[in-house]
Formats: C-alpha cells, sequence, structure tokens
C-alpha cells in the first residue's frame, strides 16, 4: 500500500535539492533554494504535472488538501483534452499534414489552406475542436456537394487527416467526426451516385497522326510543347520544366529528377527518347537553363495556354489525354502491359514485388517509345 503523509512540516526548509513525494500525488521539488508544490498524476498513460505554489506561501495542510481535491474531485478536469478553436488549429495541423505527407507542391497547400478558410471557418471556426461533431461536419460540406463535387470531397479528406491530428495530439478524445464510412455516407450521397467521373479528352486513335502532323506544321513553340507531351507521354511537369542538363544527348535520354516524379520515388525517372522527340529538344534555342521557355529563366509550366492552342487547331484534347491514347494504343497493339506502365511512370505491382523488380526496363521501352513516334509521325514527310 502506498503510504501518505510521508514529509515533516519540520524537515521541510532543510531537504536539499530534489523531488520529495508526500503520497496523494504531491511533490515538493527543491531546486537551487527554492521550494515548490507540484501535483503530479499518470492516467492512461497521460501524465500531468500542475502547480500548486510555493512552500512559502501554501503550507503543508493546505498543500495536501490541494492534491486530494485534485486527485478525486478534479481528475476528469486535468486530463480534459485542451481547449483550442479550430480557426487556431486548422492551420498548424495543416502544416504538420504537409510535412508528414512530404507535399512536394506548394500549391497543394495553398489549395487546400484556401478551401478551408472559405468553406469551413464560416462554420466550424469559432467551435473547440474537441466538441466538433459528425452534424458539424456535415453542415460545412451539404452546401457544396451536390455542386462543387472535387472540391467537397477534398475538403472532406482534409478534414478527416487534421482530427486525426487532433486525437492523436491529445486536442480529442472522440472519434473522428469527419470519417466517411457509416458517418458522412449515412447523411450524403457518394458523388458516384452524383456524377458521371469524366475522362480528360483523348484523341481517337486515328485523330494521332493528323493531330501530329497538323502540330508538326504550325512549328511552333506551343506546337512543340504539345508534340513532346505526346512524344514522351509524360506528365506535364516532366517534360515541361526540363532543363538541358537533364538531357543525355549521348544516350537520348531525359532524367526527370525526384522531386517532379509523382511517384515519390528517390531516383531520376528515365525517359528514353525517339528520334523525333531528340529532333524537337535540339530545335529549341538555348536562352535560357530550360529547354521550353517563353521569359527567361521562367519554364513554360503553364497548361491552359496549350490546351487553349490545340482547341483552336481543331483537336479537343489535353496533354494527359496524350498518355491514355498512348495506353490505347499499346493495349490495341499486344505491348507488354509493364512495358506500357513503365512508360507512363506507374506502378503495377505491390511494394513487395517492387523490391524484387527494381529495374526501370529503359532499353526494353526504347525501341516501343520510338514505334510510338513512328506511328504519330507516320502522316509527316519530310
Amino acid at each position: 500500500m502506498t503510504r501518505i503523509n510521508r514529509l515533516n512540516s519540520v524537515a521541510l526548509t532543510k531537504l536539499p535539492d530534489g523531488w520529495y513525494s508526500d503520497g496523494n500525488n504531491l511533490y515538493l521539488r527543491v531546486l537551487n533554494g527554492e521550494r515548490y508544490w507540484l501535483f503530479r498524476m499518470v492516467k492512461d498513460g497521460k501524465r500531468v504535472t500542475k502547480p500548486l505554489g510555493k512552500l512559502n506561501i501554501l503550507g503543508l495542510r493546505d498543500a495536501r488538501k490541494l492534491a486530494l481535491d485534485l486527485k478525486y474531485k478534479d481528475c476528469e478536469k486535468l486530463f480534459a483534452p485542451k481547449q483550442k478553436l479550430f480557426k487556431d488549429f486548422y492551420i498548424p495541423a495543416l502544416d504538420r499534414l504537409a510535412a508528414v505527407k512530404k507535399w512536394k507542391s506548394q500549391s497543394r497547400y495553398s489549395v487546400c489552406a484556401s478551401i478551408l478558410k472559405k468553406y469551413a471557418l464560416p462554420i466550424l471556426g469559432e467551435l473547440e475542436v474537441a466538441k466538433i461533431t459528425t452534424n458539424d461536419v456535415y453542415n460545412t460540406l451539404q452546401p457544396i456537394w451536390g455542386i462543387k463535387s472535387a472540391t467537397a470531397e477534398n475538403l472532406q479528406s482534409v478534414l478527416h487527416s487534421l482530427f486525426g491530428i487532433a486525437i492523436q495530439s491529445g486536442l480529442r478524445t472522440s472519434d473522428n467526426p469527419a470519417t466517411w464510412k457509416d458517418q458522412l455516407a449515412l447523411m450524403l450521397p457518394a458523388q458516384s451516385k452524383l456524377h458521371t467521373p469524366k475522362h480528360h479528352g483523348a484523341l481517337a486513335l486515328s485523330d494521332i497522326p493528323s493531330f501530329a502532323a497538323a502540330m508538326h506544321a504550325l512549328g511552333e513553340f506551343e506546337a512543340k510543347c504539345c508534340l513532346m507531351g505526346l512524344l514522351t507521354v509524360g506528365r506535364a511537369s516532366e517534360y515541361l520544366k526540363a532543363k538541358w542538363t537533364e538531357v543525355d544527348f549521348k544516350n537520348a535520354v531525359l532524367n526527370v529528377p525526384p522531386e517532379r516524379r509523382k511517384d515519390c520515388k528517390n531516383e531520376p525517372f528515365r525517359i528514353p527518347l525517339s528520334t523525333q522527340a531528340m529532333d524537337i529538344i535540339q530545335s529549341m534555342p538555348r536562352t535560357s537553363d530550360y529547354i521550353f521557355v517563353r521569359r527567361i529563366g521562367t519554364p513554360y509550366a503553364v497548361t491552359h495556354p496549350l490546351l487553349n492552342y490545340m482547341k483552336r487547331a481543331g483537336f479537343n484534347t489535353t496533354l494527359h489525354g496524350m498518355r491514355a491514347s498512348f495506353s490505347m494504343w499499346c493495349a490495341e497493339n499486344g505491348k507488354d502491359r509493364y512495358l506500357r506502365e513503365a512508360c507512363l511512370c506507374h506502378t503495377l505491382d505491390n511494394a513487395v514485388a517492387q523490391a524484387y523488380q527494381r529495374s526501370d526496363l529503359l532499353e526494353q521501352r526504347r525501341p516501343l517509345m520510338q514505334e510510338w513516334a513512328d506511328f504519330c509521325f507516320s502522316k509527316i514527310t519530310k
């Protein structure tokens, strides 16, 4: 049985530096001659330490009474989550989420911060994080759920992560109020029931050679950007932000650095360049570190002007749609699916299989990319 009332009031002023327990979670802390009463308690793995006052102000008897009150009357208050309003919580929590998830794009952070400020703050801002309910989250999502589906889904996902951080950090003890399964799913219809998914616009395979011939005939800067996307079947950030130093001219390879890889792998993604792709690169003037530039020193990384350019030329496609066209061409021509997905910088297998399959299949992809380029340029005569 734990001993209580261990300390003697006469000896308190003579104790050297250290910690001294009186029982009932009451401690005297002596440090550099100063003497403080502290209440310390552990519950469910959580520890709290509460200062009670100095010995010269609070005597032993009064300190024992305070400790007993804290232990038996105010215990739940001591371990209650810290009160914090959502408006004071969401930015630090978003910073932590971005750091943990290792978001590479500042735009992703900006979008999340923007939708939280615009749609969540008006309803959740003045509420305590610990007391926010699923109904509060529903009231946040419901006005935009049927009309801004992508924004609403993103908001629900971000809120779920932020409340997960709140639970982990002790600001909440109840369940996550933004959980979809068995909570919001019983209050809001699934987005798949409200909207038919729209795919990126992509050209029919029969139109690919005509598209390439039209862009080649135009020969303008934007046309070359579009052709580069078609020939590399890469994501816009992979080739539009390419630097001259990333091109291995001897081996005809574009080395996309890890920070521009969507799959977050630590090694460069090597894109084998067809003869047509190399011709486009070599036709660009070297006025900057970047290959595709409108202004000195700035890569041409904005895709909307290119989409408008293709529309004005009479083609209803997107840069990402070119990747879909390549995938369809591979499927219809019986190309190996592993090579197809490797060209698109996709992952087919689980983590275990990837641990054994470490090759990027560069040399196997090279003839496939050349065959694709020859098909795309089949209506172009020099």
